[in-house]
């Protein structure tokens, strides 16, 4: 991504405590600056969060929200993490995908007020788990009691910021320069490289595991 950075305000209500979320996102690190509670009943927070998702707006930044119905998300674009995607596969797991890709590489920042939030994947007392179907497909076991709203909120700001087109420079630092042009469409691009990644990683597993 070339220019200015793109700006990011993301809203979960989809969850029994709702959040809001913050981001910034320069073509290669996006860095999560603030989670916040929306807390309070309806009718006192619904006209204040349409009035700042129209001020966001205005001011450039991407708008996603998490909401069933359409009173609030008919103001900003809507996504739902339940949904599927083209592929029959949770938005959820594909939004985990780049989180922890991004997580990875280093190239993702979140400030410390918001470190609570973070996810981590594997090892003893995580509460989620990279898994793989009975077909080889990753799918990740969730401790959905512990999953809260201001954890879908930072994955809404991880979704808002892959949608964009990805900068050449992230994609180099993380796969290499390709042979190949790179596909066009950015969600289709960032899944190959995904494919590919975890395709390259399961044979130099077999590499060691074969003792080459």
């Amino acid at each position: 991504m070339s220019g200015e950075a793109l700006k990011i305000f993301t809203v979960c209500l989809t969850a029994a405590k709702k959040f809001k979320a913050y981001a910034v996102f320069d073509g290669e690190r996006l860095v999560i600056t603030n989670v916040a509670p929306i807390s309070g009943l309806f009718s006192s927070w619904k006209a204040p969060l349409i009035a700042e998702i129209e001020d966001k707006t205005a001011q450039g930044f991407v708008v996603v929200v998490e909401e069933m119905g359409e009173s609030i998300a008919q103001y900003a674009t809507r996504f739902l993490l339940e949904g599927m995607n083209d592929e029959n596969r949770s938005n959820y797991y594909e939004a985990l995908d780049w989180y922890f890709q991004l997580q990875d590489m280093d190239c993702l920042t979140i400030h410390p007020d918001c470190q609570q939030h973070s996810l981590r994947v594997g090892g003893e007392g995580q509460k989620i788990e990279k898994k793989q179907d009975d077909k080889g497909r990753v799918f990740y076991d969730i401790d959905w009691k512990w999953f809260t709203g201001a954890h879908r909120a930072l994955l809404l700001c991880v979704v808002a910021a892959m949608y964009e087109p990805l900068s050449e420079r992230f994609l180099h630092a993380m796969w290499g320069k390709p042979e190949e042009p790179y596909e066009e469409n950015p969600l289709l691009r960032w899944k190959k490289l995904i494919e590919d990644g975890d395709l390259a990683k399961g044979k130099e597993l077999e590499r060691i595991r074969d003792g080459v």
